[in-house]
């Protein structure tokens, strides 16, 4: 009877550490897709300060507004732009692919925490043989979060 409870007892705990082990790496699974950067806001404007922009404009300002939605602060927070999905759309002269996260006053944002809005700035040429219209990008967030380098792709 007694050898009968020990393995009862032996499968239990079995299971037991089995679900634990478990339900820890769903948890961290999950945690990891949640995304710490939420985009709420693009904005285009022309080098006029106006929103028509049109196949030849130079200097086109793209400010992109995210939120910061993560209790751990995140640290060199930059802005990598993709702009390779559409041909005839390139960086303006003196300017790239790389923006530090500003603060909404305009100054660079050095840590970032709960709740926190920041923007990338980008200045771009658009050539005459874009098609108006919409066209999606990538942003690559890039940032440290509790020692660790995260990145999050987003399309804007």
């Amino acid at each position: 009877m007694k050898d009968h409870v020990k393995k009862c007892l032996t499968i239990l705990l079995a299971f037991t550490v089995i679900l634990q082990c478990t339900l820890v790496l769903i948890n961290m699974a999950y945690m990891q897709l949640e995304e710490d950067f939420n985009i709420v806001y693009v904005n285009v404007k022309s080098s006029a300060d106006t929103a028509e922009i049109y196949p030849g404009s130079k200097r086109v300002n793209l400010k992109i507004e995210a939120v910061y939605r993560n209790v751990t602060p995140a640290r060199n927070v930059v802005g990598w732009l993709n702009i390779s999905s559409v041909p005839g759309i390139g960086f303006s002269v003196g300017t790239g692919s790389c923006s530090p996260a500003r603060s909404l006053n305009g100054s660079i944002a050095e840590n970032v925490s709960l709740n926190t809005y920041v923007t990338f700035e980008y200045l771009l040429d658009i050539s005459t043989s874009v098609s108006p219209g919409s066209h999606n990008l990538t942003l690559k967030i890039s940032y440290e979060k509790g020692g660790e380098h995260c990145e999050e792709l987003k399309n804007v």
